[in-house]
């Protein structure tokens, strides 16, 4: 389980889109978040994957 979010796994659309789930759901409620509106959050979120896992290693 210790793999469960690897490059690999994050550069496929479904390990994306349970990343962008998963940390959406846990930002939304923090402090100045809460404010902003989820879809502009989630837009935030799932880019900053992309980018992150389509850089070369």
């Amino acid at each position: 389980m210790s793999d469960l979010f690897t490059y690999t796994s994050l550069g496929t659309l479904t390990g994306a889109v349970t990343a962008t789930v998963l940390v959406v759901e846990f930002l939304k409620e923090l402090g100045p978040l809460k404010h902003l509106p989820t879809r502009w959050l989630a837009l935030a979120v799932a880019e900053g994957i992309v980018v992150v896992t389509s850089r070369p290693h």
